[in-house]
């Protein structure tokens, strides 16, 4: 869902990434709009890509949860449709925490020998 999601904000360029962006208007951050839709935009599209394989889970997850939250407080102050985003924190959160698992391709490259 999240590669659907951040790749056309991603290819959508600086008009888009400054759109997104303007979300950290809410934390009083007025400055490099682009900078941070650009990030979010990343977030989503090789943190979905990341989680999807099993690798870097608790860094992907991490970013993800940051942009979640971030979507969560826009919506809350926005147009109010808040819980898919807080869903989607809550969920990334767990990931962060508890990682990826024995399946998964963080346990197969870094696991201890």
């Amino acid at each position: 869902m999240f590669v659907t999601h951040g790749y056309p904000k991603l290819i959508g360029g600086a008009e888009a990434w400054r759109e997104l962006g303007q979300a950290m208007e809410l934390f009083g951050i007025h400055v490099i709009p682009e900078f941070f839709g650009f990030m979010a935009a990343v977030s989503e599209l090789i943190g979905g890509i990341l989680l999807t394989i099993g690798l870097f889970t608790r860094i992907a997850a991490s970013f993800m949860l940051i942009t979640m939250i971030v979507a969560t407080l826009t919506h809350v102050f926005g147009d109010g449709d808040y819980f898919p985003a807080l869903t989607n924190a809550v969920i990334f959160l767990g990931l962060a925490i508890a990682g990826s698992g024995r399946h998964s391709l963080d346990s197969l490259l870094f696991r201890k020998r």
